[in-house]
């Protein structure tokens, strides 16, 4: 089964989701949003036991993703102290239908609390 999420939190694995090339060379929101409908590209639905919410496929993008290269006490959640990178987007992923998250826009990314991208 590729990219069983559900299982791994089901048994208490921090895992992390991504979007990096070439491994997974889709945008962000594609692969969020792949990570709670469990639907391919063409439509096709794989592995529909393994469907998480995007509450936790945000948190594998951000939190786990640091947990991963061990920076959890760094990154990862929105808290004083940790680094200010963050990503606005124009709706939010958890109050839509999943399989309309590949199409969420992102309105400004902040690195080191500084913005780097706005559109």
């Amino acid at each position: 089964m590729m990219h069983p999420t559900k299982t791994a939190q089901e048994i208490g694995i921090v895992y992390a989701l991504h979007s990096d090339a070439l491994i997974s060379p889709y945008p962000a929101m594609v692969r969020l949003g792949s990570s709670v409908s469990r639907k391919s590209k063409e439509g096709v639905v794989i592995g529909a036991n393994q469907c998480i919410d995007a509450e936790d496929a945000i948190k594998a993008y951000t939190y786990g993703g640091a947990y991963t290269t061990f920076e959890e006490n760094k990154k990862g959640l929105i808290k004083q102290g940790m680094f200010a990178d963050l990503t606005v987007l124009d709706k939010d992923p958890t109050k839509v239908n999943p399989d309309s998250i590949k199409n969420i826009k992102v309105n400004t990314t902040t690195v080191g609390g500084k913005i780097v991208y706005q559109r």
